[in-house]
């Protein structure tokens, strides 16, 4: 089967899609998929077509990056300077690969890169030197701890012995504790609060001094990214202390570009360095020397970790090369598992590689449930989600949150969207999702921006005797977590944390969760509601009825128990939104306004009373000529280049369209409804 798509691009019989010259192509921007299964704390990587690819990393989001968050403009002119560097002297003479300075022009070099849903790899091979680079990352999951492998491994392809001495790893690597805008607008201050020092043995641990802010109150860091490498010698991994002083290998030039003093000095001193007040780098040392045919390895792990005593516990996993494949394949695993309800087989391997990718894609916004008790049953919480946020959507801030079970806060159409064929892929979920979209409805027709979904909550004084420990500091942050409602993989964190011995983690929490209400958590809306969130709604409608045609009736009228989300912000009256411009032109402008401490009061509806009262409000949304929805709230549809359109009175003809779509899907399914009921105001609306 061809699946060569062009001279460069092919996808591959194990399922790897290979770019071959991949940095000569147009510049292009791409992600890991920050899955670190249900058991592990996930690490978000981005990754460009340019250099040695990974760019920007860390865990949770732009804020605890390891190696700094860089929109994608950046990105492609600084990966080669920011982001991993493999300098080399190779009998004497400086070379860098994947560079594309005068002296690689004047080579004959082969670069490829290979994509695969959990990792990415890049090669490159120099047949006028006779040297070969290849580099794979991937991250471990099921671990505490959110990390990023980088295996390095030089080969000799030449007929002749080759004495290498090279410096790999990152020119500039973030000590945890800044900000994203901290260091992006006050780069200079924030680098007098960077320190290093070494933990477990060779491993530099890179936290800021003190939290990063201008406050009175000075806070202690005890969190902190770390480097580890090692090189590989008969299977086992010898560690290597990496440099953690720049100026020690680029010069006086401070410009991250040219490792001056390591191209002129045999011997950098160790002892030299400065191990705070600059941003540092990590740079392993790595010398060999390689007959014909013969290889090297360097493998590194960068990350975070909550303590070093985390830290302590997790290094000692990899001691040979072996463990680390183990953590390879245990990757490849988990992605194979969780992509399990997309597999295809078809006379097209294309299309079979595009369904798992698809649904990949959509389980990093929709969330791939994961049923957990409460006191009101079977509770989905909806792992791996986030809101989409990389290099080219450097205006969304994601959320990764860094402890099992994370999951982040999404977008209300983005989950919906994402999670309109979860009916088909999970049948246990049964009509929740069609439950919890509706619930999040407002009684004028919009809906929160933010959704975290379903936490957990449970008075703080019973959190006590729940607690597994006596240590008082470790009961003290258990009860803490339940202060306000909780995400279920805070407790697992805890237990992590406080290496608690549990005889079965599963069981522990699920007594605890049984025991504790479940709220539904959503909020904001970033200055109006756009006009078409609630459109996938009627996607999910349409799913379960293609699943469940004989149980409709039962969704939509069964329990009334369909409350109505209110958080103080409302749509305001036309008086006070419409103004006029000192040039005479009318404009729609601070639609919707927060009004603090205002409750609304009404009593909860069926799914069918929420659907009436929701086309309601939009059959008397539409504008002066009855062809679109009024974009009556401050914002458009999905489209940010028509922002402008409410403003200037702008309104919908698609949102018409599923209004008509939505009425039709209600009144064809009316006659299996024995009692349809309303609210009584819905009614009068109609009427």
């Amino acid at each position: 089967m061809d699946t060569k798509f062009d001279s460069t691009h092919q996808l591959l019989p194990d399922g790897k899609y290979k770019i071959d010259d991949f940095d000569k192509g147009v510049a292009f921007s791409s992600f890991l998929p920050g899955i670190g299964g249900a058991e592990g704390v996930p690490l978000w990587c981005m990754y460009v077509n340019r250099g040695q690819s990974v760019v920007s990393f860390g865990v949770a989001n732009k804020d605890n990056s390891i190696a700094e968050f860089l929109p994608a403009t950046w990105a492609y002119q600084l990966v080669t300077t920011q982001g991993f560097r493999t300098f080399c002297k190779i009998d004497g003479t400086f070379y860098e690969p994947f560079q594309k300075g005068n002296d690689s022009r004047e080579h004959d070099i082969k670069r490829s890169m290979n994509i695969e849903p959990d990792r990415l790899g890049i090669s490159e091979v120099n047949n006028t030197l006779g040297i070969g680079f290849d580099v794979a990352y991937f991250t471990p999951v099921n671990k505490p701890i959110g990390s990023l492998f980088r295996v390095v491994t030089i080969t000799n392809h030449s007929k002749e012995a080759k004495k290498l001495d090279v410096l790999d790893g990152l020119g500039l690597i973030l000590p945890i504790g800044y900000s994203d805008f901290g260091i992006k607008a006050m780069r200079r201050i924030s680098e007098a609060y960077a320190s290093v020092r070494l933990v477990c043995g060779k491993v530099p641990f890179y936290a800021s001094k003190v939290v990063a802010h201008d406050e009175a109150e000075v806070t202690k860091v005890v969190q902190g990214n770390f480097y580890a490498s090692w090189q590989v010698k008969g299977g086992r991994l010898e560690e290597v202390e990496p440099f953690v002083d720049p100026d020690l290998i680029f010069g006086a030039n401070n410009d991250l570009v040219t490792p001056r003093l390591f191209i002129e000095n045999d011997k950098i001193d160790r002892d030299a360095q400065i191990w705070e007040n600059r941003l540092p780098c990590a740079l392993t040392p790595l010398k060999a020397q390689l007959d014909p045919g013969e290889s090297v390895q360097l493998v590194s792990l960068a990350g975070f970790s909550p303590n070093e005593e985390m830290l302590a516990d997790f290094l000692p996993e990899f001691k040979t090369y072996d463990d680390v494949q183990k953590a390879s394949l245990k990757s490849k695993e988990l992605i194979d598992d969780v992509l399990l309800p997309a597999f295809t087989v078809s006379g097209k391997p294309l299309l079979d590689a595009y369904s798992k990718q698809n649904y990949l894609d959509n389980i990093l916004r929709g969330g791939i449930p994961y049923i957990l008790p409460s006191k009101q049953g079977d509770t989905p919480l909806h792992i791996y989600s986030r809101r989409h946020g990389d290099l080219e959507r450097d205006y969304n801030y994601f959320e990764l949150p860094p402890h099992p079970l994370s999951s982040g806060v999404g977008n209300y159409r983005d989950i919906c969207q994402n999670r309109r064929c979860d009916t088909w892929f999970y049948p246990q979920l049964w009509d929740q999702e069609i439950r919890m979209f509706a619930e999040l409805l407002q009684a004028d027709g919009y809906n929160p921006l933010g959704i975290k979904g379903y936490y957990w909550q449970l008075p703080e004084e019973q959190a006590g005797v729940l607690c597994p420990v006596k240590d008082d500091e470790a009961k003290k942050e258990f009860c803490n977590i339940f202060h306000s409602e909780f995400h279920p993989g805070q407790l697992l964190h805890w237990a992590d944390k406080f290496k608690v011995e549990l005889k079965d983690r599963k069981e522990w929490l699920d007594d605890i969760l049984a025991k504790c209400d479940r709220k539904l958590v959503a909020g904001g809306c970033e200055g109006g509601y756009w006009v078409d969130h609630w459109d996938y709604v009627v996607d999910l409608l349409e799913s379960f009825a293609a699943i469940y045609p004989d149980r409709i009736d039962e969704v939509l009228t069964e329990k009334a128990d369909i409350s109505w989300f209110y958080e103080g912000t409302q749509v305001v009256k036309r008086d006070d939104k419409y103004v006029i411009l000192p040039s005479g032109m009318p404009l729609q402008l601070d639609a919707v306004i927060e009004k603090a401490g205002t409750t609304m009061d009404l009593p909860p509806v069926t799914v069918f009373g929420k659907l009436c009262a929701l086309l309601a409000v939009k059959a008397v949304s539409f504008d002066h000529d009855l062809k679109g929805i009024e974009m009556e709230a401050g914002r458009p549809g999905w489209n940010d280049s028509m922002n402008g359109l409410p403003g200037l009175f702008g309104s919908s003809a698609c949102e018409s369209a599923e209004v008509a779509a939505l009425a039709s899907w209600v009144l064809g399914n009316m006659a299996s409804i024995p009692d349809p009921q309303m609210p009584a105001g819905v009614a009068d609306l109609i009427a």
